[in-house]
């Protein structure tokens, strides 16, 4: 399911304060996949994901996983390229 707006926040957890809010086809930089899946992950709004740490254009935060799509290219901070997401 791709949403019309995503809001990252500052911490990993849907209540945390909003940093900036995505537009659908935002191209976001992964920055850490694992930012809080030490447990099995969470349901929200009958989604089942991860929080993943993600930068984009000077704001760095943490979107609900579900919502990014997979058909854009993403540039990891080490220089690898993947095909990840698209909000």
């Amino acid at each position: 399911m791709i949403a019309d707006r995503l809001n990252m926040r500052n911490a990993p957890k849907l209540d945390a304060e909003v940093v900036t809010t995505l537009n659908n086809g935002d191209v976001v930089q992964l920055l850490d996949p694992t930012a809080d899946n030490s447990h099995n992950g969470e349901s929200i709004s009958g989604l089942y994901g991860f929080w993943t740490k993600v930068k984009y254009r000077q704001f760095i935060g943490y979107v609900f996983s579900p919502y990014l799509g997979s058909k854009y290219m993403l540039f990891y901070e080490n220089g690898e390229i993947e095909y990840y997401p698209k909000v």
